[in-house]
């Protein structure tokens, strides 16, 4: 004879059968074990086989209900993810416009800066200073959004059997309980999780009154990345970044920190050169055979327009680029070169080892030959020039583009919002330096290049804030109070005017050689102008002295706006005061 056990399911499915024998006949019991669905009823019977005949005898079945409760079906919704994408969104495209809308004021060239009429100098310093307005505003909404992983879980559990009452549930995270037990009656909660893991697993499981049946099996699990609710970040510089620093402590790689410096440094991304630049000799550690070697003088790189990566690999924005660069150097390594250099203040060819291990963790090719590695390290004779120096890398991620002539054509920084746009910026970019048509079909650089008319801004006034391309019921969630908004912005305009009042007076004498006092690393001469009402981007223009002249066909730069008197920043303070209180 033998047991047989088979499942209670629907009519239109096989269930699962489970048999026991043959048993001897005087046996008078069995186990079924491992069954499949635990939780489903059982219907148990026993066949007899009679001696000497064909003849088989079935008993009558029985029905056991299953004592082990169901898993939860629960469901996971991340609180603020869409508006931290849609937010993010604009800022990422604010950060480039107000790149170009700089490149046009200060890293433009001496011919171009004379067909420019006064007039389009002033639009585009108004447009300039309505662009960094919406900034500040979207990276301070972008701060309620970050810090913390907020997780609403909902769940129902129903049961196989009306025998089986649910007493609570547990919930569970990184396999460990988070809080107490849960009532039978809850249906949803919401969770406060940290960032410190870059994921959390979530799960559920439900209890019943006897204690001999225990848990249910462990509800599905549902894996939430906590990268989205990071600081946001983009670009960090090496004088204020630091390795160890962590959110909200200065030195760490969020964006904010980086603009309020950033109004005190000369143009950050200079964009497409004017004029073929002659690729410098630089040296770098080869992190793949450990030897010194120049970094740009492969026959890949001779060949190929060459992008030129320099990352460090514990900056948050850095790690996010080389996830980028790996899937488009796995894509386009037929038709481009790709170089990645490491860089870091302390970093040393002993480092070389750990940089490999932390490459390939990160999930970085390698072994493909699709992006060759350097490691930027100094010479202990300082025999040869280090890339960072010669290419004026003062951040980090930051990129340059070599024409397969052997020119510098582009160098700077982009805000990709994602991979698409990332690549659709390469290869941008790529035409650009190659002379070529674009490839990328409805591009967005290719309209905005020389879009400088305030309508294409997305508030066509300057006094509603950018929040307005998203839903009016969300603005008050998003933005900070109007009123102290508006005095904080007093406040460090005030602060910017006193800057430049004093750095004017130290550098009046250095500035009078000549109307383009500053040039780039490339050569490219950068126009001395007056980015008027840009609350963050410093004025580095001089006054002229009143018997000098200008340059051979150059006009001369715009006077900077004077200086307001003790009284009027008096004054301002006040109205600051008594508005915040």
């Amino acid at each position: 004879m033998q047991a047989l056990c088979v499942e209670e399911i629907a009519d239109n499915i096989d269930p699962h059968v489970y048999c026991v024998g043959p048993l001897h006949p005087d046996t008078r019991e069995a186990e079924f074990l491992n069954l499949e669905n635990p939780t489903f009823p059982h219907h148990v019977y026993l066949e007899v086989q009679v001696h000497g005949s064909q003849e088989t005898l079935t008993s009558q079945p029985i029905r056991i209900d299953s004592a082990i409760p169901a898993a939860p079906k629960i469901s996971v919704t991340v609180v603020g993810l869409e508006e931290r994408r849609r937010i993010e969104r604009v800022v990422c495209d604010l950060i480039n416009r107000r790149d170009r809308l700089v490149r046009r004021l200060y890293v433009t060239s001496v011919k171009e800066a004379q067909k420019r009429a006064p007039e389009q100098d002033a639009e585009i310093s108004r447009i300039l200073a309505d662009v960094e307005t919406m900034l500040v505003d979207g990276l301070q909404s972008l701060q309620q959004y970050t810090g913390n992983l907020i997780v609403h879980i909902r769940w129902i559990c129903p049961q196989p059997s009306k025998h089986i009452v649910v007493t609570g549930y547990k919930i569970f995270v990184d396999s460990k309980q988070y809080g107490s037990l849960l009532s039978a009656s809850m249906t949803n909660i919401k969770l406060k999780l940290d960032l410190e893991s870059a994921s959390h697993c979530i799960s559920m499981v439900s209890l019943v009154e006897r204690p001999q049946a225990g848990e249910s099996p462990e509800s599905k699990v549902v894996e939430l990345l906590t990268e989205p609710f990071r600081p946001f970040t983009f670009f960090c510089l090496h004088s204020g970044h630091k390795s160890r620093a962590r959110w909200p402590d200065k030195g760490c790689c969020e964006y904010f920190e980086t603009l309020l410096s950033e109004s005190r440094s000369p143009p950050l991304s200079p964009g497409l050169l004017p004029k073929c630049t002659p690729l410098p000799l630089c040296h770098a550690l080869d992190v793949d055979t450990g030897e010194l070697s120049a970094m740009l003088l492969s026959d890949d790189t001779r060949q190929k327009a060459t992008l030129v990566t320099f990352y460090t690999l514990w900056c948050n924005a850095s790690r996010r680029t080389l996830g980028f660069l790996s899937r488009l150097a796995e894509r386009y390594s037929n038709r481009f070169a790709f170089v990645a250099c490491a860089y870091e203040k302390k970093l040393r060819e002993a480092h070389r080892e750990s940089l490999v291990q932390d490459l390939r963790s990160s999930g970085v090719l390698l072994d493909s030959r699709a992006i060759a590695h350097y490691m930027d390290v100094p010479a202990a004779d300082g025999s040869h020039a280090r890339p960072v120096d010669v290419f004026d890398v003062v951040g980090v991620p930051y990129f340059v583009i070599i024409h397969p002539n052997g020119f510098v054509g582009w160098h700077g920084r982009y805000s990709a919002f994602d991979y698409t746009a990332f690549e659709a910026f390469v290869l941008h970019s790529m035409s650009e330096v190659l002379i070529e048509s674009c490839p990328v079909s409805g591009c967005e650089l290719c309209n905005a290049t020389d879009v400088v008319d305030s309508s294409h801004l997305y508030v066509p006034h300057r006094r509603r804030s950018w929040a307005t391309t998203i839903s009016q019921s969300k603005r008050r969630q998003l933005l900070l109070p109007s009123q102290s908004r508006s005095t904080s912005r007093l406040l460090n305009l005030v602060g910017d005017l006193r800057g430049q009042h004093q750095g004017q007076q130290s550098s009046s004498s250095s500035m009078r050689s000549s109307p383009s006092h500053s040039k780039s690393s490339f050569g490219s001469p950068t126009a001395s102008r007056v980015s008027q009402g840009s609350p963050l981007f410093k004025k580095r223009a001089s006054k002229e002295p009143s018997s000098g002249r200008s340059g051979a066909g150059e006009r001369p730069p715009s006077q900077p706006s004077s200086f307001p008197s003790i009284a009027t920043v008096t004054k301002i303070r006040r109205k600051a005061k008594i508005r915040t209180s």
